[in-house]
């Protein structure tokens, strides 16, 4: 033992189940049944002498016990409009697979310039937790959150695991991402936010579904027609002109002319409304009107039935 052995309380079974999956951990059948305290030295600690008349603090897991000690902490709210269902108090909060931090408080807080609801995630980070970077000097006391944000980054909201739905917290950088500013509310920083890709696809299916809908097939085909009527009266005008004159310009002149009368033709017909294009038209538009109800529908049910993704389907009774 040794000031830096880590006690933890080992009575029971501590069953657990996070983004990073179910946990389940057991002591002895004594401890069990009578209760107990673990202890554990890391390994890369220097022993040295034992120490005596001396305190340690009693944790809750051994996960907690054998975590490195933070000394510095900075939280940070976020905002989303996206359901939070999965996300709880205690979920990590991850850099690119590095646990910095985690989730420690969920809330709503509504918006009376939108008229609508904000679903707020408060989260603490551990910036002593970035190794390589605190010793390298680029990132000195807390994270530098405006430098960070004006870098592109962002937090999302991830699936951390596909059989209960649990959700957690990224930050990455997305050098796509629209501007934003670090807003401190109520003495609280408050990190962007971007949406997940499931919502972003969501998002680009419907812009697709309103573009087509806008385009004016009727009345394109409307204005086509009109100009091959007025076409074929330039033609006709034409023929009567060149046949009282000689020339070799004119049969040119009337092969060009009539040439565009089929290209003009050919796009009448392309435009009616009975044509086979307006009619692929309109179906690749249904397609894609069905194609994004259908997800809006698999993506509900998988925000219930996550599980569904590795069991399937059930079956209705």
């Amino acid at each position: 033992m040794s000031a830096n052995s880590r006690f933890w309380h080992a009575s029971g079974v501590d069953v657990s189940l996070s983004a990073n999956g179910l946990n389940v951990s057991t002591q002895s059948l004594a401890a069990i049944a009578l209760g107990g305290i673990a202890f554990e030295t890391p390994l890369a600690d220097n022993a040295g002498i034992p120490l005596s008349d001396r305190n340690f603090i009693l944790h809750d897991s051994r996960d907690r016990a054998l975590q490195n000690p933070d000394r510095e902490m900075q939280p940070f709210r976020l905002r989303f409009r996206q359901s939070l269902r999965g996300l709880s108090v205690g979920a990590p909060v991850d850099f690119r697979g590095i646990t910095i931090g985690e989730v420690t408080a969920i809330g709503v807080q509504y918006v009376p310039e939108r008229k609508d609801f904000d679903m707020t995630v408060d989260i603490r980070t551990y910036p002593s937790r970035l190794d390589s970077l605190s010793r390298g000097g680029r990132i000195s006391g807390k994270l530098s959150p405006q430098a960070l944000v004006a870098n592109g980054m962002r937090a999302q909201l991830r699936s951390g695991n596909l059989i209960t739905g649990q959700l957690y917290v990224a930050l990455d950088f997305f050098r796509d991402a629209p501007p934003a500013k670090l807003v401190v509310r109520n003495g609280l920083p408050e990190l962007p936010t971007i949406s997940g890709d499931l919502e972003e696809l969501q998002r680009v299916l419907q812009r697709i579904v309103k573009k087509l809908d806008a385009v004016p097939f009727d009345s394109i085909g409307k204005e086509a027609d009109a100009s091959l009527k007025s076409l074929h009266q330039t033609l006709d005008s034409v023929k009567k002109l060149s046949d009282g004159l000689n020339g070799d310009a004119v049969p040119q002149a009337l092969k060009t002319l009539e040439q565009l009368q089929q290209t003009l033709e050919a796009t009448r017909q392309a435009m009616r409304a009975d044509s086979p294009l307006q009619q692929d038209v309109r179906a690749a538009a249904q397609e894609v009107k069905e194609t994004a109800r259908s997800f809006r529908a698999l993506a509900d049910y998988l925000d219930r039935h996550p599980e569904a993704l590795v069991r399937g389907k059930e079956a209705q009774p």
